[in-house]
């Protein structure tokens, strides 16, 4: 089975059936309507947060965050009162395709996020989130062959933020050149395994989701545009490459919601003397601010000036950011850490977007105190309520060690707040008010269920399953391949898709012991990989 299978597996960034399965039953995506009449789908519950950092990372690795090393983008240094961001060198563990090379079978991974700075796996790897436009391909000499042949973007201008109306036409460029290079990588290589991601159309039902609700007479087909524009990409795919030996699998990190109300973390925080900031870097930025200097009018300005292709191609990304972080930001969905502003000595909870909350235990005489505070803090968090509709802010509250296992737990964050539905845990540390309404542009917000189907020989027809989660993809991949599955993955194999009397549902599933000599090996690979950045 190992030489005749092949895999490819579409990942949609913040795909979600509350769109997908109305536009199908309205004829409108004909290939994926195709696809699920003749496999099966499903809800595919994410990790915690859903955010894109963790979440693609425990797809690859069918691990839980606890033995990933990695909660969010950014992450909080009690040690050196820092934040820093991470990247692919940030995560712990073989991936799925570690474990396909070393089975000899030729993978390719295009375009998914943290996946920066590339690895060398056995096949082609393009990753995403490169902070410059170079150093983002493996083998190396693709680099130059993506940008003479397809003129290769890795983003559209998004730090920079487009317009609405400039967002629609550079973000189908984007999408359109992913599915031609998918085309041309399944072409040049002819991996057994392939995985391409859709980024964009995150960004776009972030932005458009209210006027798809409000049936704005503008942009209220946008989302519906680009779904159409995907499923026509799938469609290429699948008629050129897809044959009786092809499994194909189409997923999403997580799932989307319209956006109900923000809950500045931060501020409520501030208000109960749980966060302090220091006095000089709310000058600064309150003297800015009332200048009419925010983060939006710089950028407005830069854009107006022209020079945001120059930044973006000659300077990191983490260095603009952090001469962003020293701008106020209005928009109330911000994202970037509190960086400088915090005063961390008198300082007892840091928290992070996504609702997760460093305890500073230094702020406690004894454990026992910590762990008193601890417990007080989620009851509490456990009460917040929406002040108009009395709707809990939160679905559950956890300790760390309730959600995350792994040599790494204790990394994580010490409480983690998972928002009802249409509820955005965001931390600017401006805002005037605990409780606002989505502004900047960014109207839906991430939920736990993201998709799932899969469509290939053995697989059941039109059924819809129950229970997967997104730990579950790496080891069912393996299993499909026939290659045993490593112990220390979190996930099963969803045998419950495949047809009874199918091989692949007959068939008992191998496991096989971890080699910790070859994980020290990978980390030290890693590590040499991230003082090249």
């Amino acid at each position: 089975m190992k030489e005749r299978t092949k895999v490819l597996v579409i990942g949609l960034d913040g795909a979600t059936w509350n769109v997908i399965k109305p536009l199908v039953k309205e004829g409108k995506l004909p290939t994926i309507a195709n696809l699920m009449n003749n496999g099966c789908y499903g809800d595919l519950e994410s990790c915690i947060p859903s955010s894109t950092f963790p979440a693609w990372k425990c797809y690859s690795t069918g691990k839980n965050p606890g033995k990933l090393g990695v909660y969010w983008f950014a992450g909080v240094d009690m040690a050196e009162e820092r934040f820093f961001f991470n990247n692919s060198t940030s995560f712990k563990g073989k991936e799925l395709w570690d474990y396909l090379g070393e089975n000899n079978i030729t993978c390719g991974v295009l375009d998914m996020p943290t996946t920066y700075p590339c690895k060398r796996i056995n096949g082609v790897m393009i990753s995403h989130g490169a902070p410059r436009p170079s150093g983002y391909t493996y083998p190396e000499y693709l680099e130059k062959e993506l940008k003479n042949r397809f003129d290769y973007k890795i983003d559209p201008d998004s730090f920079l933020e487009l317009g609405k109306d400039a967002s629609i036409p550079s973000i189908r460029s984007i999408i359109n050149q992913r599915f031609d290079v998918a085309d041309y990588l399944l072409r040049k290589f002819a991996p057994s395994f392939f995985f391409v991601t859709i980024f964009h159309i995150d960004f776009i039902q972030h932005r458009y989701w209210r006027d798809m609700e409000e049936g704005d007479a503008k942009y209220g087909k946008v989302i519906e545009d680009f779904w159409t524009l995907i499923d026509d990409g799938i469609k290429g795919i699948v008629d050129e490459f897809c044959d009786e030996r092809t499994y194909i699998i189409l997923m999403s990190d997580h799932g989307f919601a319209a956006a109900k109300r923000d809950f500045q973390i931060s501020k409520w925080l501030i208000e109960k003397n749980l966060l302090k900031l220091k006095k000089n870097r709310l000058l600064l930025s309150g003297l800015l601010f009332r200048l009419g200097l925010s983060r939006d009018t710089v950028f407005a300005i830069i854009r107006r000036t022209k020079i945001a292709p120059f930044l973006m191609s000659h300077i990191p990304r983490e260095i603009l950011q952090k001469v962003a972080a020293l701008f106020p930001a209005r928009n109330l969905l911000d994202r970037t850490p509190l960086g400088g502003s915090v005063d961390w000595g008198r300082s007892t909870v840091i928290p992070l977007p996504s609702g997760l909350l460093h305890i500073n235990k230094n702020s406690f005489g004894s454990q026992d105190e910590y762990e008193e505070f601890k417990e007080a803090l989620i009851a509490e968090i456990k009460e917040i309520e929406e002040p108009k509709t009395g709707e809990k802010l939160a679905r559950g509250v956890y300790r760390r060690e309730e959600i995350y296992f792994g040599k790494y737990v204790d990394d994580a964050p010490d409480i983690i707040i998972l928002p009802n539905e249409g509820y955005w845990i965001v931390s600017p540390v401006r805002s005037k008010e605990i409780w606002g309404y989505p502004t900047g542009g960014w109207t839906a917000t991430h939920k736990l269920h993201g998709i799932f189907l899969a469509y290939g020989p053995g697989i059941k027809k039109n059924v819809e399953l129950e229970g997967a989660k997104i730990y579950d993809l790496a080891p069912t991949i393996l299993y499909i391949f026939g290659i045993p599955i490593p112990k220390d993955m979190d996930g099963r194999v969803l045998k419950e898709m495949f047809k009874e009397d199918s091989a692949l549902a007959k068939r008992e599933v191998e496991y096989q012991e971890v080699d910790e000599k070859a994980r020290v090996r990978e980390r030290i690979r890693d590590l040499k990989a991230q003082d090249k950045i």
